[in-house]
């Protein structure tokens, strides 16, 4: 007959109720004061010795587990309201599922293991679950800890993206693109002979504004400048358009690429409002600016800070939700619209 300690069944869940209510605390954002946490968590350890109380059964339902676990959560976060402690209930829910949800898989990964009524089947032997759970507990806290926080950061990144995604129109000699652009704060790159702010737009965005024969000549250069000095003479006309703009990219890598001054650009606030963008240098980025292809181009915040025009006659740009959304961002050049500007 195996031996329960009550101690250690009582840090065992202590640790656990612990962990919840900090991770609780912190996806939340809630001030936290250490010694409130702890009490929270002492309530749900001392709940879980009810196991070695057959006679007070009523307390384990499921009204009796809502009753503590809504304790547990008053007394770690003090909540002012019914709305905020319904709230953090959730989210303390939530937690606690993830948590176990990583034990479980952890505990079961080892072959030959089963659960039944409170037992770890091993083989043909019985266990008591708290010695093979306690390790599983050790490896799931911190595990789940690290996906739940960058299951939110990312969460958090994308509703923040979100507020700064607009439609963007690019028109150089008749021709226009179409494509998604992110609004970047902290872009503040400037083409340094004529310090017009630069937006970096993906290549393949920028391509029917370019000639075809630059193109074969990147595709066969290791750069932009030797790209250039093997264009076809029909074409050097070119060059007086484009400059060379140096940039660091995300690796911290020192590249150059080119620069192209558009005839004018449009904006379509996420606000729904129709903006003109003062004058800009579009810089071509060979790589896609977004893994998840979101958006195509990172605007200089001065393109729509620095002329507070807005354009109520100009109707918004239609673009392919499937060609503004593509991870490459690929526009055709069936997608732009010739005619120039109004």
């Amino acid at each position: 007959m195996p031996v329960v300690y009550v101690d250690v069944v009582w840090l065992v869940n202590f640790a656990m109720d612990f962990a919840i209510l900090l991770t609780t605390g912190w996806i939340a954002k809630r001030r936290m004061k250490l010694r409130r946490v702890v009490m929270g968590a002492a309530v749900g350890a001392s709940y879980a010795l009810l196991v070695f109380a057959p006679h007070m059964t009523t307390l384990t339902t499921w009204y009796g587990k809502a009753a503590v676990s809504l304790a547990m959560v008053a007394v770690a976060f003090t909540p002012r309201t019914w709305w905020q402690l319904a709230r953090d209930a959730v989210m303390f829910y939530f937690v606690a599922f993830v948590f176990a949800g990583a034990a479980l898989a952890l505990h079961f990964a080892v072959p030959g293991v089963t659960l039944a009524n409170g037992t770890v089947i091993r083989g043909h032997r019985m266990a008591f679950v708290t010695s093979a759970g306690t390790l599983s507990l050790m490896v799931a806290v911190p595990l789940a800890v690290g996906v739940l926080r960058h299951s939110f950061r990312s969460i958090r990144t994308l509703r923040m993206q979100a507020g700064h995604l607009c439609e963007v129109a690019f028109c150089v000699g008749g021709q226009e693109v179409h494509c998604t652009a992110l609004i970047d704060t902290g872009n503040q790159l400037r083409d340094p002979l004529t310090r017009l702010p630069v937006c970096l737009v993906e290549a393949g965005v920028l391509r029917p504004l370019l000639p075809e024969p630059l193109w074969e000549a990147r595709r066969q250069s290791p750069d932009w400048m030797t790209a250039f000095s093997r264009l076809p003479p029909e074409h050097t006309g070119w060059v007086v358009r484009v400059s060379l703009i140096p940039f660091r990219g995300a690796g911290g890598q020192q590249q150059v690429t080119i620069g192209l001054k558009p005839d004018g650009l449009r904006v379509r606030m996420p606000d729904g409002r129709m903006q003109v963008g003062r004058s800009c240098v579009l810089a071509v980025h060979d790589e896609p600016l977004s893994a998840e292809g979101r958006f195509q181009a990172i605007l200089h915040t001065e393109v729509i800070t620095g002329d507070d025009r807005v354009d109520e006659d100009v109707d918004a740009p239609n673009v392919d939700p499937e060609a503004a959304h593509s991870a490459a961002g690929v526009v055709d050049s069936d997608s732009h619209s010739p005619g120039g500007w109004r």
